[in-house]
C-alpha cells in the first residue's frame, strides 16, 4: 500500500511501521536523543524509543541509549518486540494501528478550542485523571491539541503526537469520568483528524488490542485496523530477581487506554 507524499509515491509500511523511528529521524529530529541506529524522544517529551532496524548493531545502541538517559523506555513497532541483550522486558502488551480509511467523514467540532503551553498543567491534570497514554510535561509541543471546556474546565482533549512526511498520529484523546458518554472524544478524534487531513497528512492512531470498545469507536469514525503491533516496557531499574520479567510491574502499560 502507498500513497503520494510531497509529489513521491511512498510505502505506508515504510514509514509506519516503526512510527517512532520515522518520527524522530523526521518532524521531530528536534526532540531526539541519541545517533546512528537509536533513536529516542527526550524524557520530557515523550517516554518512547526505537531502533532504526533489528540489527545486533541497531538493538545494542539503543539498549545504551536506554540506559544512558534513564534507563527506562518504552518501544512500539510492527510484529515482535526486540530482544535487548541486557533489558529484559519489564511488560509487553499487544496494540493495533488504525488509519483513516476512505470512510473517514472530517467535521470540525464549534465547541474546540485550540489548547496552547498556558493550558500545559491542566492537559496534564486531565491525562492524569483519564489515561489516554503517556502524557509527559513537553507533550503538548509535539504537535497541534484541542479540548472542550465547561464551566472554564478542561473536560475533553486530543491532539497529535508522532508525526512523519504524510502522516500524523491522534492521541491523548482524552475526556473526564464525569462526562463520558456525550460523544466528547469522538467529535475532537473528528476535528483533529479535519486539521491533519486539511494539511495533506493521513491521520492514524493506536490503541491496546483488547480495548475493543475504543476500537469500535474508531471504526465507526471512518478509521481502519491496518497492522498489528507490540508495545514493550524497557526498565533497566527493574529488579527482576523477584518478579519475572513480564510481572515486574503489572499495569504500568495497561493502565493506558490507547499507546
Amino acid at each position: 500500500m502507498g500513497r503520494f507524499a510531497n509529489g513521491a509515491l511512498i510505502d505506508i509500511a515504510d514509514v509506519l511501521d516503526r512510527p517512532v523511528w520515522t518520527s524522530l529521524t523526521s518532524c521531530h529530529a528536534g526532540f531526539a536523543l541519541g545517533r546512528g541506529g537509536a533513536r529516542r524522544f527526550m524524557t520530557e517529551a515523550a517516554p518512547f524509543a526505537a531502533a532504526r532496524d533489528d540489527s545486533v548493531e541497531s538493538i545494542v545502541s539503543l539498549e545504551r541509549l536506554i540506559v544512558a538517559q534513564g534507563g527506562e523506555a518504552r518501544l512500539m513497532q510492527a510484529g515482535k518486540a526486540p530482544e535487548l541483550p541486557n533489558i529484559p522486558p519489564a511488560e509487553t502488551a499487544p496494540a493495533v494501528q488504525m488509519v483513516a480509511g476512505p470512510q473517514l467523514c472530517p467535521s470540525l467540532s464549534n465547541d474546540a478550542v485550540r489548547l496552547t503551553g498556558t493550558d500545559a498543567p491542566e492537559m496534564q491534570a486531565l491525562a492524569a485523571l483519564a489515561e489516554p497514554g503517556p502524557f509527559e510535561p513537553l507533550t503538548h509541543l509535539l504537535g497541534r491539541f484541542w479540548g472542550i471546556r465547561r464551566n472554564n474546565r478542561l473536560i475533553a482533549m486530543a491532539g497529535e503526537r508522532f508525526r512523519q512526511p504524510g502522516f500524523t498520529e491522534i492521541s491523548a484523546v482524552s475526556v473526564h469520568p464525569a462526562y463520558r458518554r456525550q460523544s466528547l472524544g469522538s467529535s475532537l478524534v473528528r476535528h483533529t483528524a479535519t486539521h491533519i487531513l486539511a494539511r495533506g497528512d493521513t491521520p492514524y492512531l493506536h490503541t491496546l488490542a483488547d480495548n475493543t470498545d475504543a476500537i469500535r469507536i474508531y471504526e465507526r469514525l471512518g478509521f481502519q485496523t491496518r497492522i498489528d503491533m507490540t508495545v514493550t516496557w524497557f526498565s533497566a531499574l527493574t529488579d527482576l530477581t523477584t518478579a519475572g520479567a513480564n510481572h515486574a510491574a503489572p499495569g504500568k502499560l495497561r493502565s493506558f487506554h490507547d499507546m
